[in-house]
């Protein structure tokens, strides 16, 4: 009889840690999807922010240009022109008025 209730105690031991691993194997499937995905998340945001920071960054960069020289050629690419305010330049750039 202690022999059967060994085994019996054995096989139930035997199952817990199974039904344990298989737990810890699907949980491992799921911290890999969840890692996966954050990992594309962040990509897709550092890929679609890229290009608004580059505009940006060249806006700032004629801006400098132009407040140190109006007369810069950043004015003209800019579509702008160079004209005359008080005893300094200024580099305006006209709006169409279909805008």
């Amino acid at each position: 009889m202690a022999q059967k209730d060994a085994s019996k105690a054995f096989h139930s031991a035997a199952e817990r840690l199974l039904r344990v691993m298989e737990v810890h194997q699907q949980g491992r499937w799921r911290r890999m999807g969840t890692m996966a995905l954050i990992g594309a998340l962040c990509g897709a945001v550092g890929f679609f922010a890229r290009e608004p920071a580059t505009k940006f960054q060249h806006l700032w960069d004629a801006g400098s240009a132009l407040r140190q020289d109006a007369a810069h050629r950043d004015c003209k690419t800019l579509g702008g022109e160079t004209l005359p305010s008080g005893e300094r330049l200024a580099c305006v750039i006209w709006q169409d008025t279909a805008q």
